[in-house]
């Protein structure tokens, strides 16, 4: 049916809208949408050698662009274009190959493979950098070599996030990681002089008794506390706040004593509860029958306790003079009281202990037993804190949990594999290789008065024992052993300017005399090439490296001694159950007792001069002086005590020296009247 003439067609009539504009997006939305890896949609390949001579084809003998496309069969369009290109472009001038990411990229190929090792080298050395520190050593790297840079780059004076992810990508074996952290003396004492000693009186303990893999144990303690590491949990996305439920802020400390074999089996554990008395009833509730509970209001090993855990260790390992087992813990003092090598040596324990603060390497049981132990004991405690709502876990509470992350970790295959990638059994003095000795290098350095190294850096620094040689089927020639870090083929070239190349190696080299290079960065160059202020970064073809990363930022290196480290002397390497070194201990354990015995008859002879307390008597003249040790201090100490003084005087004797202060015992009852006549 036909419309009217007047009629008006409604359908297409629209109200009037006002013109709104889109929402505006936020940055981080452009970023996210960005792709940062281009996958290439087609595997169309393209010859560039046809497609130049193409291209030649029609602006020197005017062939026509079809014809000159099917001749060398290139693209028509795409000949096209280049055709185009070059009425202002001359065509020996114009490049050919397929656009890619290298056309644009900054750094050669050879230079982002040396800065990679660079990157690598700093973290075997402890030193690593983090991803600042990375993209502004990239952009002084670019700069010192005289390449051309985004105007970003010049204007942050740091590599872009985009640079620093294709750079992760492109290199494959680096990966951004959380270091663990790690003190200097752990960095330092791991070298090759103090691993050596360890190597060589162990060597001698195991070919003087013939010890078998049932006769090798390793003892060490952990601590675990009420408060567990939370896991990561599902909840809503968008939630700035997101908790989980614990005991308390801060948990009380039980130390478990964990004891292994080298034949894969591990004995029953040992707790120490900060308590003064020992409850077996509740402290040792729901335990396997055979571990052993002690106390001690610390919660820490003692030489009272360990002599309890030699007995513990004595009666599961069934060890005696006629068998024999070797014991190898580190040497913490509690571990060499005279009581408990005196014990050891009656019942045929032979104790080796570990060089100090290397049992982050030596030690099988920090190897590959209580990193596992510790997740096992986080995700027991955390399970128990879900299924008792409302109730904070206490030490009664932790023998079941401890005992059952014991159990999942120490099977013989972890045991097994602590005590062979330490070296230890089967022996093996091979098993560390140079790059694990990367944290020493930083202070292998001469000692003072000797020119040329001749000990590792921290053989005495460190650890405080005298450097000895080490075994000599190991390393016959030497005892410094500079770590073989990765050094790749370096491209080297002739400098214009001979002065200019023995400056900079002049420079390098002073630089690596500093105590550090890691305290801060240099400041770096600005870019005063016109390139570096171009948008676009361009191609470097064919350039050659002259400045590595190595000489802008040295690895890290500590200068040299200045003298003797006064302090206390720090332990060593020992087979403590020997004659020599059990005199050795117990010489220094008499200098000890009678240093502190000593200071202790000081003290008591200073606290011991009571002032004379002259009290006023009536009629006297007002200008009398009190005496003037009679303090401020002294009337508040007294009168804090005045009641447990006047209350203590109708007790027992023997209650009243309980509950009355030493100091007011000492004092006569002459001494007391005029107290309480002060006081009044």
């Amino acid at each position: 049916m036909g419309m009217g003439k007047g009629l008006i067609n409604t359908t297409t009539l629209r109200p009037p809208t006002t013109a709104v504009p889109p929402p505006r997006r936020h940055q981080s939305e452009w970023t996210c949408n960005m792709g940062r890896k281009y996958k290439r949609k087609t595997d169309k390949q393209r010859d560039s050698t046809a497609l130049e001579n193409a291209t030649r084809e029609v602006k020197e003998k005017g062939a026509s662009v079809r014809v000159a496309a099917a001749m060398f069969g290139v693209p028509r369009s795409t000949l096209q274009d280049y055709v185009q290109r070059s009425r202002t472009k001359p065509v020996d001038d114009q490049t050919f190959e397929l656009a890619s990411y290298s056309v644009r990229q900054v750094l050669t190929p050879n230079m982002e493979k040396e800065l990679g090792t660079y990157l690598k080298d700093s973290s075997k050395m402890f030193h690593g950098l983090s991803t600042k520190v990375t993209k502004r050593l990239a952009y002084e790297y670019a700069v010192a070599n005289k390449l051309c840079v985004p105007e970003s780059w010049a204007r942050d004076e740091s590599a872009g996030r985009d640079w620093l992810t294709g750079f992760l990508e492109r290199q494959g074996d680096l990966s951004l990681r959380t270091p663990e952290a790690t003190s200097l003396a752990r960095m330092t004492s791991f070298n090759r002089t103090n691993l050596g000693i360890f190597q060589t009186k162990l060597e001698e303990v195991l070919q003087r008794y013939q010890l078998t893999e049932s006769q090798i144990y390793n003892l060490d303690e952990t601590g675990c506390t009420t408060v567990q590491k939370v896991p990561k949990i599902i909840t809503q996305k968008g939630v700035h706040q997101v908790g989980q439920v614990t005991s308390r802020e801060r948990g009380e400390l039980v130390t478990m004593v964990a004891i292994i074999c080298a034949n894969g089996n591990a004995l029953p554990p040992c707790f120490i509860f900060p308590r003064v008395r020992f409850d077996e009833a509740r402290m040792m509730n729901g335990a396997p029958q055979a571990c052993t509970g002690l106390v001690h209001p610390s919660g820490w090993m003692t030489s009272k306790n360990f002599l309890n855990v030699l007995q513990h260790f004595v009666l599961n390992s069934r060890c005696s003079l006629d068998q024999k087992v070797l014991l190898i813990m580190d040497n913490h003092e509690s571990h060499l009281s005279l009581e408990a090598i005196d014990y050891a040596r009656e019942h045929g324990i032979i104790i080796l202990t570990l060089p100090p603060h290397t049992s982050h390497k030596l030690q099988p049981l920090d190897k590959t037993v209580f990193g596992p132990f510790k997740t096992y004991y986080n995700q027991g405690l955390n399970a128990w804190m879900l299924q008792h709502p409302g109730r904070p876990a206490t030490i009664y509470d932790m023998a079941p949990i401890m005992s059952t992350a014991w159990d999942r970790p120490a099977t013989p295959v972890n045991i097994k594999s602590g005590f062979r990638s330490t070296g230890i059994h089967p022996f093996d003095t091979g098993v560390f290789q140079e790059e694990d000795f990367g944290g020493a290098f930083v202070t292998d350095r001469p000692l003072p008065n000797h020119p040329t190294p001749s000990t590792s850096a921290t053989s005495q620094g460190a650890s405080g024992q005298p450097d000895l040689p080490p075994p000599t089927q190991q390393h016959p020639n030497s005892t410094v052993h500079t770590p073989q870090l990765d050094q790749p083929s370096r491209v080297q070239t002739q400098v214009s300017d001979p002065q200019q190349s023995q400056q900079t190696s002049a420079t390098s080299d002073l630089n690596r005399d500093k105590e550090s290079a890691i305290i801060g960065l240099p400041s770096g160059e600005t870019a005063t090439d016109e390139c570096s202020l171009q948008a676009k970064p361009i191609s470097n073809p064919g350039h050659q490296l002259q400045v590595s990363p190595r000489d802008i930022r040295p690895l890290p290196k500590a200068a040299p001694r200045k003298g003797t480290v006064k302090g206390r002397k720090g332990g060593k390497c020992m087979i403590a159950t020997d004659s020599p070194e059990k005199f050795e201990i117990e010489e220094k354990l008499k200098k000890r007792s009678k240093a502190q015995t000593k200071r202790k008859i000081t003290f008591a002879n200073e606290s011991s001069k009571t002032p004379k307390i002259k009290v006023k008597k009536a009629g006297a003249p007002e200008n009398t002086k009190e005496h003037p040790k009679t303090t401020a201090v002294m009337k508040k100490h007294l009168k804090q005590n005045t009641s447990l003084l006047k209350s203590s005087t109708s007790l027992p004797t023997f209650q009243r020296r309980k509950s009355t202060p030493q100091k007011w015992t000492s004092l006569t009852n002459s001494q007391r009247k005029e107290t309480l006549l002060l006081l009044e």
